[in-house]
């Protein structure tokens, strides 16, 4: 009875640890990202995180969702520009902060 129980451990164990090197490796794997992604007024963060597996950013949402459930982020509204190596704790950082993209816009002087 106490090497069963003691296999079982072990198994259980090694699942575990599985799962926590899969959830680790999810969110900290750099991809080369290039996106402009829009953050509508009280959008959630389950549909952004949605919104940059559908524009293949990440791989598999439910890591990140975790993650952001359990830190508590939110994400602010605006247009963000993601571009370089991003891993998706760095995407959702940039989206927890609010750093949007800028627009640069020149008023000409006019004749009149």
């Amino acid at each position: 009875m106490t090497r069963f129980f003691s296999l079982f451990l072990v198994i259980t164990v090694f699942i575990c640890s599985l799962s926590v090197f899969y959830f680790y490796h999810s969110l900290t794997e750099k991809k080369k990202v290039n996106l402009e992604l829009k953050v509508e007024k009280n959008e959630t963060v389950k549909s952004v995180i949605k919104k940059l597996k559908e524009n293949k950013v990440i791989e598999n949402e439910i890591p990140l969702y975790i993650y952001a459930k359990f830190s508590r982020a939110s994400v602010k509204t605006g247009c963000y520009k993601l571009e370089g190596e991003l891993s998706p704790l760095e995407i959702l950082k940039k989206l927890s902060t609010g750093s949007p993209c800028l627009v640069k816009i020149t008023i000409r002087e006019g004749d009149d």
